[in-house]
């Protein structure tokens, strides 16, 4: 507020003012005291004396000094609730000021960390930049070693192209497959390692677009020497960028895999050319190879199968879990037979399942792991086996046959013994006699064949030694009389050969027992049979007793044992010698009777 003064019009004062204590009234001291801030009042009190001070203030002035005054009235009640509310501020004020404290003592500890985490930033920063140095020394030396280490690979061509593609670095392996030298090389285009097929073709600058656009490129081909020569090589062109992302060139790898490609075309022609049905699957279950005789058993074309699922060539009702098995095989693979114990089909082209048998086995290379199976079309087998367990089935039949003619013929010949001893004449028991021992020799091949292994062979030198026991036994002359002689060799023969034999050698045997010497003198008998070169056999009883009388005719004779001899040597389809040579010789040269099936 801004009080006015009235013109003062005393002697001794300033010219047109008064001072307060002179224009001070009743009403002026009233309204003073209606101030209840006291140095309100004083501030006013200093203003008034500073405007009389001043000379340069108008009446304009002195009226809006009193306009003022009466604003401050109306202004008094809003004055109080202001006074109130700087009390309640002041209160607050004093609240935060323990506030403030705490706050101030805060952010003093905080200060006091950072310094510490000062000292601690700039040691971790004295810290890193050793070891940036460290590892920077580390990078270059790195570098060194991987520049010695590439300079002294030999089994891969490893050099940097220019964005160009010419050669600007050469190692050891590229020299010695390639057969540059560096300073043959560096500086000249690397389609120079290309055939000349490949360069008309543009290819080389087609590889270095391909390798720019993806970052890498690779492939399997022919390339060229410097002596013209050409090899097999894998290739691997990568492209190079600085930090800016600028491309600065290309990294090429060159390996010569000349003598594995050699070796996979033999293996090739050998799978190809196997018999044995042979395919190979990739991890996938995919097929990645199959060769001619896959296609002539399952039916299907080589492009047909190719990149197929291998459940195409499983019976469908199988296809599931054999996908389940597949997987979980080649989780660990081992070369195995599949489905031991389980009977496997295939199934063809046209739906027809046949029997198989599969081995597998893992092959692994670079691509990973490939699973290459072998498939055996076993159809022949297995009808093979049916007639094994029929021929096993007869075998035994035929066993029991032999058995029981063998028990038959006993009975035969026990039948013929306990007849003989109810006959009185000489000549009747003798016929009985002979007969038993042709009966006992044609049941002895029938207990030897149905104890052999072979039914269709006879160990017949075995069996000759014990027809000759057995008739030793039935014509009791002493061995210290009559000498029995064996001269066999190691001869197999069949059932249809070996009875007419047996029968022919007891025949002879027996004559030779009773007739060759009559003056019981001492003798000896002679049986050999052997096998000839041209596979013909000879059969040969010989004696040195009396030998045949002249006038016999052993061709025409009545005797039962020698027509006996002469009809079982015609159903050998042999041919019979008899001599005296000293003593009677029977000699029969005959051949293997072949089985001939009866109607």
């Amino acid at each position: 507020m801004t009080f006015f003064a009235k013109p003062n019009c005393r002697p001794g004062s300033r010219p047109g003012f008064q001072t307060v204590a002179d224009t001070m009234n009743p009403e002026a001291n009233e309204q003073a005291e209606r101030f209840s801030d006291r140095q309100t009042y004083l501030a006013m009190l200093n203003v008034l004396e500073d405007f009389n001070a001043d000379r340069a203030h108008t009446a304009q002035t002195n009226a809006a000094i009193l306009n003022i005054l009466d604003d401050f009235n109306g202004e008094k009640s809003r004055f109080g609730d202001t006074t109130r509310a700087v009390t309640n501020i002041l209160e607050d004020f004093n609240g935060e000021k323990s506030r403030l404290g705490d706050t101030t003592r805060a952010v003093t500890n905080i200060l006091e960390d950072l310094d510490l985490a000062g000292d601690r930033l700039r040691t971790l920063n004295a810290d890193l930049e050793r070891r940036v140095e460290e590892r920077t020394l580390d990078l270059v030396r790195s570098e060194e070693r991987l520049r010695l280490l590439v300079e002294g690979v030999k089994d891969y061509a490893i050099f940097l192209l220019d964005p160009a593609g010419h050669v600007m670095t050469w190692n050891v392996g590229a020299e010695r497959i390639k057969g540059y030298a560096a300073d043959e090389v560096i500086g000249r285009h690397f389609s120079i390692f290309y055939t000349p097929e490949d360069v008309t073709r543009g290819k080389p600058d087609k590889e270095l677009e391909i390798a720019r656009t993806s970052e890498r490129y690779e492939e399997e081909g022919e390339r060229v020497r410097k002596d013209g020569s050409r090899f097999w090589a894998v290739v691997t062109v990568t492209a190079l960028y600085d930090p800016t992302g600028k491309h600065v060139g290309f990294a090429k790898i060159t390996r010569d895999i000349t003598e594995r490609k050699r070796a996979a075309e033999q293996l090739n022609l050998m799978v190809e050319s196997t018999p044995v049905g042979m395919l190979m699957v990739n991890q996938e279950g995919a097929i990645t190879l199959v060769n001619r005789q896959v296609e002539t058993l399952f039916g299907y074309t080589r492009d047909e199968l190719m990149g197929q699922p291998v459940e195409t060539l499983l019976p469908e009702k199988l296809r599931l879990q054999h996908s389940h098995d597949r997987r979980q095989f080649m989780t660990a693979p081992l070369a195995r037979a599949m489905g031991a114990g389980r009977e496997l089909f295939g199934m063809r082209k046209d739906q027809s399942l046949f029997p198989v048998e599969i081995g597998l086995a893992p092959i692994r290379n670079e691509s990973g792991v490939f699973l290459l199976a072998s498939v055996i079309d076993i159809t022949e087998r297995k009808a093979a086996e049916v007639r094994t367990r029929e021929a096993l089935r007869q075998e035994m039949l035929l066993k029991e046959i032999h058995h029981r003619v063998k028990n038959n013929l006993q009975v035969i010949s026990s039948l013929l013994f306990l007849q003989s001893a109810f006959v009185t004449d000489p000549q009747t028991a003798e016929i009985l006699k002979e007969s038993q021992s042709r009966v006992k020799s044609i049941a002895l091949i029938h207990e030897k064949l149905y104890r052999s292994k072979d039914m269709g062979k006879l160990d017949f030198a075995e069996y000759v030694r014990d027809l000759v026991t057995d008739i030793s036994r039935t014509y009791p002359v002493g061995q210290e009389r009559i000498a029995i002689h064996l001269e066999t060799e190691d001869v197999f023969l069949g059932v249809d050969t070996a009875i007419p034999c047996g029968l022919i050698i007891n025949e002879l045997v027996s004559n030779a027992l009773k007739h060759a010497f009559p003056d019981k003198n001492r003798g000896d008998v002679w049986i050999d049979i052997h096998a000839r070169p041209d596979g013909q056999y000879v059969l040969q009883v010989r004696d040195n007793g009396g030998g045949i009388p002249k006038e016999h005719d052993w061709k025409r004779s009545k005797s039962l044992g020698l027509r006996l001899v002469v009809d079982l040597t015609k159903q050998l389809d042999g041919n019979l010698e008899v001599a005296n040579d000293p003593g009677a010789s029977f000699r029969i040269n005959f051949a293997e009777m072949q089985y001939k099936e009866r109607s």
